[in-house]
């Protein structure tokens, strides 16, 4: 008897969580609703915000937050002068929080404190971003307008998602390229 209730709970969590993957399919309008009370938007998902083991509570969440909520960015500046020359950073330990619904801000070191980098995601489907925010640049050492485009990339789960981004400034008269690639690590 004790078996048939093993087998009867083990059907029962199976079935369970093919019904959760299931409600988590985007409909034909960009929205996820099953599962959730009211209707997700384009840049919310319906996911599972219960702590509970056996039971769920579904509710619209941020889809930007997959990427903001665990692990930091590491990666690697270039920068490219006038001339061509190209100038390495290595940008490590990069923390980010996502800001109201399309936009993630990307905390980049400054001497003495921190900057942020606001990246204005554009399309909630290729997550598609622009950039046009006042960051430090480590090559001029001072802060400078970055105005640009990137994406997150992914390569697999949200958790091997890549960042990148190209950018141009102007420090001096002088008009220097930038680009940025990320990856993330907890």
């Amino acid at each position: 008897m004790k078996k048939l209730h093993w087998l009867l709970l083990a059907v029962f969590i199976i079935f369970s969580a093919c019904e959760k993957e299931e409600e988590l399919t985007p409909s034909s309008s960009n929205s996820i609703s099953i599962g959730c009370e009211e209707e997700c938007n384009e840049w919310e998902r319906c996911t599972n915000i219960s702590q509970d083991f056996f039971g769920f509570e579904m509710a619209c969440r941020p889809k930007l937050k997959l990427y903001t909520s665990h692990g930091n960015w590491s990666g690697e500046l270039n920068v490219i002068d006038e001339s061509g020359n190209i100038h390495l950073y290595q940008l490590e330990n990069l923390k980010s929080i996502t800001q109201g619904l399309q936009n993630i801000s990307i905390d980049f070191p400054e001497y003495g404190s921190t900057s942020h980098l606001i990246l204005n995601f554009i399309n909630s489907e290729t997550l598609e971003f622009t950039i046009n925010d006042m960051v430090y640049d480590p090559h001029v050492q001072s802060n400078v307008l970055y105005n640009g485009t990137g994406q997150l990339i992914h390569t697999g789960g949200s958790a091997d998602t890549v960042l990148e981004f190209n950018c141009d400034f102007t420090f001096e008269n002088k008009n220097y390229s930038v680009s940025f690639s990320a990856t993330r690590y907890n």
